[in-house]
């Protein structure tokens, strides 16, 4: 497959531009969330939009991060329960 090393992973600079596309979706969720209505019902879906938007980024630079396979998994599943 194109743009994929030999293990199987995307190249560098297709995983960095992914990565940079999560930072960014990231700060849109932010802004969003702070246009929001203050009623208690703003915040709580503000609060759901955040935890849901913000994670992916982290999540993806954790992944990004594993040494091996099982580490991948391991830092997965305790992204996953959260």
């Amino acid at each position: 497959m194109e743009n994929q090393s030999e293990t199987g992973r995307p190249s560098q600079s297709r995983a960095d531009e992914l990565e940079e596309r999560l930072i960014d979706f990231a700060v849109r969720i932010i802004n969003l969330t702070s246009r929001l209505p203050k009623t208690s019902a703003g915040k709580h879906i503000a609060g759901q939009i955040l935890r849901c938007g913000t994670s992916p980024a982290p999540n993806y630079g954790e992944g990004r991060g594993a040494e091996s396979t099982a580490d991948l998994f391991t830092n997965s599943a305790s992204f996953l329960k959260s």
